[in-house]
């Protein structure tokens, strides 16, 4: 048997039931992505060279470059040469300056 409650309440205090709800759910779906995006944040990110120099708006080349200088650490996996996104963002500030 289904029961049905009846609750009277003026404008103000339904205002305030809505509210405080919407805030509870906001706070929710807020605090799940920020733990979502903690978790992604756990693994370096990798970029591959084409990647990494289109990031960096440079050519093949000139990545190549920094390397050989000692600008900027590549790692080797197999034949594939990858680039921490941080070393990346690294090179951009050390050389703006």
């Amino acid at each position: 048997m289904l029961m049905a409650n009846i609750i009277v309440c003026d404008a103000k205090e339904l205002q305030a039931l809505v509210r405080a709800e919407v805030e509870a759910a906001v706070t929710a779906v807020l605090s799940a992505q920020n733990k979502q995006s903690q978790k992604r944040n756990v693994a370096p990110a990798y970029l591959g060279r084409n990647d990494a120099a289109e990031l960096l708006r440079i050519s093949l080349s000139t990545l190549g470059r920094l390397v050989q200088q000692g600008h900027l650490k590549c790692r080797k996996v197999g034949r594939r040469s990858l680039f921490l996104l941080s070393d990346l963002e690294k090179v951009v500030l050390t050389l703006n300056q």
